[in-house]
């Protein structure tokens, strides 16, 4: 469960990063812990809160973009608790909000609120057209995994070329819009990065199994997908970018189950 006292610090480490006019929580990761023993009839159970996921709406600055006032503020709570960011600009927000778009109403509906300057409005969400959203994922969905099919053919083709970086920067990129899909079928959210540390967490927020194929807490898979988050812009631009044929087959298959889990995220979309 969380405490008032977890959103007061949350806030304040927020606010010390960034200027924002509304800090909404939007979930959580848990972490149980059971622990059975010879003394008490029943097991002994605990549930700590190991990764936030928050909003913050900021007025538009023209001197930080919202990627570094992302990065600030998980820089910041990073001496507190893990935290995942997503950074709007307030006006766009408040667009989205009479346009009845999916993701600023679930947030004006159903998040709690950590932080609200007063001064600041927010306007009633205007009705979300279900109908229209399900035939906007229809698109998102063909558009999205066509192109993670394209970039595993690239992949493979250059892979028996011995190409090893090129099957890299098609794996990286079959990988950023198997996400990018994701993540815009759940929340209607379109974002713009290569990052995919950053999609991975933002996904992570609506899909439990996305970490089930990239399990960073091991080693191993940790650098592979160090390998695959590099293979962006060393494997093109830099000659010391190496990578084996053993990891390209490794990290394919990984991204095929990634495939096969787009298709199956899409059947539980909840609109």
């Amino acid at each position: 469960m969380f405490h008032s006292d977890e959103y007061v610090q949350l806030s304040k480490s927020v606010l010390k990063a960034v200027c924002a006019e509304k800090i909404f929580l939007l979930g959580s990761t848990n972490a149980d812990r059971r622990t059975q023993n010879i003394f008490t009839s029943a097991p002994v159970q605990k549930t700590s809160v190991e990764h936030y996921y928050i909003l913050v709406l900021v007025l538009r600055n023209r001197e930080n973009s919202n990627t570094t006032l992302q990065e600030k503020i998980e820089s910041m709570c990073a001496s507190f608790t893990s935290v995942t960011a997503f950074v709007a600009d307030f006006e766009q927000f408040n667009e989205w909000l009479l346009k009845g778009h999916l993701f600023a109403s679930r947030v004006y509906s159903n998040a709690v609120c950590l932080f609200d300057n007063l001064s600041t409005k927010l306007n009633e969400p205007g009705i979300i057209d279900r109908e229209a959203v399900k035939n906007e994922n229809e698109i998102i969905f063909c558009q999205g995994i066509n192109k993670v099919q394209e970039f595993l053919a690239g992949a493979d083709l250059y892979r028996i070329r011995k190409q090893n970086q090129l099957t890299a920067f098609m794996l990286h990129q079959a990988t950023e819009h198997a996400l990018l899909t994701i993540l815009q079928l759940h929340t209607g959210l379109s974002v713009t990065t290569h990052n995919l540390d950053k999609l991975l967490r933002f996904c992570s927020l609506v899909s439990s199994n996305v970490a089930d194929i990239f399990r960073r807490h091991i080693a191993e898979d940790n650098r592979m997908f160090q390998l695959l988050q590099k293979a962006y812009i060393e494997s093109r631009y830099r000659s010391t970018y190496q990578i084996t044929q053993t990891d390209l087959l490794n990290l394919t298959d990984k991204i095929r189950r990634l495939q096969t889990l787009v298709q199956n995220e899409k059947k539980s979309v909840f609109i």
